[in-house]
C-alpha cells in the first residue's frame, strides 16, 4: 500500500502555533528594551570573571551588533545609552549551581553560593535576552531561581570526536565557541572519543584539554584499552591542563583491559587528583559479562574502577543494569543521540529515501522523542548520576540542547527550551519561525 498525505500550509501553521502555545512558566513575561548591557563580574574570582567575558564574546559574535560588554572591552557601552546592568552577589544558600534572578528595568542581579551558580544563573538570563537587528531587550520584573536538588541529574555530557570528521572542528576556536554554546543550555562536561594513535595527537589532545579549562567543563577521555599503549601516559597527563575523568569503552570500538585501566587510572591521577576510571559492558556474551560483574567486587576491579557506563549494545535494557551493578559504583549513561536509522534510537516512521540517501548521520532534530527519553530514564527506576552522550559531530547538536536542557531544569517543557535555543541562535524576530521549523523537522 502506498500513501502520501500532503499538509496544507494552514496545516502547518496550525499545528506550529499549537505546539508553542504553552505558556513559559519559568521564563519572564515582560521586556524592556536596551542600547547595551554591562557585564560587572565585581566579587567574584578571576577565572570566572575570564569565563564571562568569554561567554560575552561568544554572545556578540553571535548576535552579528555587539551591545554586551565588561569593564575590560566597554566597547558599545558608551556614556548615555540605556545600558542594562548584570552584576553578582555570591551570599546565598542555592548550593552548588543553584541561583536566584531579579530583573527590573535595568538592574539585574545574579544571586548564588559559589562560581557555578553565579555562570548559571548569567547563561539562564542571557537564553532570556531578546536580540535582534533593530533592538535588544531584557526581562524585567521577573524572578526566578533554580537549586540542584531539582535536576535530573548532575553529569550533563556529550562527546567531541578526535577524528577526522566532516562534522567536527577545524581550529581550537571553533572548538571553543562551540564549547561555550554547549555551556549556554546546560551541558558540564566533554569528552573526546574515538582516540585513536592514528587521529589523535598529543597535542591535539593537549590543546582540548586547555579548552575544556578554559571554558569551565569538566575533561572526559573515550580511549580503548589496546589504545592507551600508544602513549606516554605520563607526559601526556602531565602536559594536560585538565582531566577528569577516563572511560575504556568494552566493546563498540573498544576493548576492556583491567591491567590497563589501572595503569592509566594511576598516571592520571599523578597529576590530576580526583580523575576517575570508568568502563562500560558494550558487545559481551551473557558470560562475558556475568564473569565481569563478578570480578567488579574484587579488590583488584574495585580499587580501579570508580564508575560503570551503559550505552548501546548492552544486552540488558537499563532497568535490569542498575540492579546487576553490585553496590558502590556509579552508573552513567551513554545514549546515541545522534544516529537516526540502525541506532539505540532510530527514528520511528523515518522517510525511507531520507534513510537511504542519509544513512545513519543526518541533521534529525527530535525535540519530542527526546525529551520523552530524557524524562522516562530519570524516573527513579534507572538511577543513575547523569549522561555523556556518544556523538560524531555537530548534526545532533538540537538533541545535546535538550538532553543537557531537560536534565538541567526538568520544571521547563521542552517547548520552552527549543523557544531558548531558536532565541539565542536567530534573535527575537525569528524565535517563532525557527521553533516551528525544529517541530516540522522532526
Amino acid at each position: 500500500l502506498k500513501c502520501q498525505c500532503r499538509w496544507s500550509t494552514a496545516m502547518k501553521s496550525l499545528v506550529f502555533a499549537a505546539l508553542l502555545a504553552v505558556p513559559a512558566a519559568w521564563g519572564p513575561s515582560k521586556f524592556v528594551p536596551v542600547d547595551a548591557i554591562f557585564v560587572d563580574s565585581d566579587g567574584l574570582p578571576s577565572s570566572v570573571s575570564s569565563l564571562l567575558e568569554s561567554h560575552v564574546s561568544i554572545y556578540n559574535s553571535r548576535t552579528g551588533k555587539g551591545g554586551m560588554c565588561t569593564k575590560s572591552s566597554m566597547v558599545g557601552c558608551s556614556a548615555g545609552k540605556a545600558t542594562a546592568k548584570v552584576s553578582f552577589e555570591i551570599n546565598n544558600s542555592a548550593g552548588k549551581e543553584g541561583f536566584e534572578l531579579r530583573s527590573s528595568e535595568l538592574d539585574h542581579v545574579v544571586s548564588a553560593a559559589d562560581a557555578s551558580g553565579a555562570m548559571q544563573g548569567f547563561l539562564a538570563w542571557v537564553r532570556q535576552v531578546r536580540w535582534s537587528a533593530k533592538q535588544t531587550q531584557v526581562p524585567t520584573e521577573w524572578t526566578a531561581s533554580h537549586t540542584s536538588d531539582k535536576e535530573l541529574w548532575g553529569v550533563r555530557g556529550h562527546q567531541y570526536s578526535s577524528a577526522p570528521h566532516a562534522q567536527m572542528f577545524r581550529t581550537v576556536d571553533e572548538m571553543k565557541a562551540y564549547t561555550l554554546e554547549q555551556a549556554a543550555f546546560g551541558t558540564n562536561q566533554i569528552e573526546m572519543a574515538h582516540i585513536s594513535s592514528r587521529s589523535s595527537s598529543v597535542d591535539n589532545l593537549i590543546q582540548f584539554s586547555s579548552v575544556m579549562k578554559d571554558t569551565g567543563m569538566n575533561a572526559s577521555l573515550w580511549i580503548s584499552g589496546n589504545t592507551l599503549a600508544s602513549f606516554d601516559l605520563d607526559k601526556l597527563f602531565k602536559d594536560m591542563k585538565q582531566l577528569d575523568s577516563i572511560f575504556m569503552p568494552g566493546g563498540d570500538g573498544g576493548t576492556l583491559n583491567i591491567t590497563a585501566a589501572k595503569n592509566a587510572r594511576k598516571s592520571c591521577r599523578k597529576y590530576h587528583a580526583g580523575c576517575t576510571m570508568w568502563i562500560s559492558l558494550q558487545e559481551l556474551s551473557a558470560d562475558d559479562m556475568e564473569k565481569i560483574i563478578k570480578d567488579l567486587g574484587t579488590s583488584e576491579w574495585k580499587d580501579n574502577v570508580d564508575g560503570i557506563v551503559y550505552g548501546p549494545h548492552v544486552r540488558v535494557p537499563l532497568t535490569e543494569f542498575v540492579q546487576m551493578i553490585p553496590e558502590g559504583f556509579p552508573i552513567r549513561q551513554y545514549p546515541d543521540i545522534c544516529h537516526i536509522a540502525g541506532a539505540q534510537f532510530a527514528l520511528n516512521f523515518l522517510s525511507h529515501v531520507w534513510a537511504f540517501t542519509h544513512q545513519r548521520q543526518a541533521v534529525a532534530p527530535s525535540p519530542q522523542f527526546m525529551d520523552n527519553i530524557v524524562r522516562l530514564r530519570a524516573n527513579g527506576s534507572t538511577p543513575t548520576i547523569g549522561v555523556g552522550a556518544y556523538s560524531e559531530g555537530v548534526g545532533d547538536d538540537w538533541n545535546k540542547a535538550v538532553w543537557s536542557g531537560v536534565a538541567l531544569q526538568p520544571y521547563r517543557t521542552v517547548k520552552d527550551i527549543v523557544a531558548d535555543y531558536a532565541r539565542y541562535y536567530f534573535g527575537s524576530d525569528l524565535e517563532e519561525s525557527a521553533a516551528g521549523l525544529i517541530f516540522g523537522l522532526e
